[in-house]
């Protein structure tokens, strides 16, 4: 932003930080939030014991399980998704960028219905 001219800035670019976002983009913000601590607490409750074999092995099982319930139910997206974040993925991204990547793909109902699924 520091090379580009002032009047650029305040006439084309600063607008845009003003636009209020879509309701339904500010419902999925709060709930991949609110829905991400809920889910990540169960499974670190679910899988504590195995934590002292494996660091992180309450995020590997539920990275798992996300996969499997993405596969079940958004199988024709998913094909789409695994190609365009696979090599993202795979690479050397901790566990918790995958979780926060795989836990985005869903939706806000698919996420609430993950849960019930688990409580």
């Amino acid at each position: 932003m520091q090379n580009l001219p002032t009047d650029i800035i305040y006439s084309k670019i600063i607008p845009y930080t003003y636009n209020v976002q879509p309701s339904f983009i500010l419902t999925d913000i709060k709930n991949f939030f609110e829905t991400k601590q809920i889910i990540s607490n169960i499974y670190y409750i679910r899988n504590s014991h195995l934590l002292e074999f494996e660091e992180n092995a309450d995020k590997y099982w539920l990275i798992g399980d996300i996969l499997l319930f993405i596969k079940r139910h958004k199988q024709s997206s998913f094909t789409k998704i695994n190609k365009s974040y696979n090599k993202f993925i795979c690479s050397n991204k901790s566990v918790h960028n995958q979780f926060n990547i795989y836990w985005s793909i869903l939706t806000p109902t698919e996420r609430d219905n993950f849960i019930l699924l688990r409580e």
